[in-house]
């Protein structure tokens, strides 16, 4: 058993920026995009250790999908459940999309 975690957002950034550098130029937008992307899987990534290493809780609610996608299973392991997610893997998917750069230089 795993767990399969898609994250999909997008939103605007606005930026105070080197007037050597336009956030329009090509090279900005992706190179920001790519950053934001990591860090916020990075951030997920630790999120999820957090739960299953530390506090051994399901917070997030996967035992809900689990209880729906799979009943039999479920009934299985609902009374030692939070041992179970704690070894359960969770894949990670983060689609992280900036569909437009506000900026002023100083």
């Amino acid at each position: 058993m795993s767990f399969d975690v898609k994250l999909t957002t997008e939103g605007r950034l606005s930026e105070t920026w080197n007037e050597e550098e336009y956030p329009a130029a090509t090279h900005l937008p992706q190179k920001a995009e790519k950053l934001f992307n990591k860090r916020l899987e990075q951030m997920m990534q630790s999120l999820f250790h957090k739960l299953q290493s530390d506090y051994k809780a399901d917070a997030i609610g996967f035992s809900s999908m689990l209880k729906i996608q799979e009943p039999a299973l479920w009934r299985k392991l609902e009374d030692h459940w939070d041992e179970v997610f704690s070894r359960t893997p969770i894949h990670l998917e983060v689609d992280l999309k900036i569909t437009d750069f506000g900026s002023f230089t100083l």
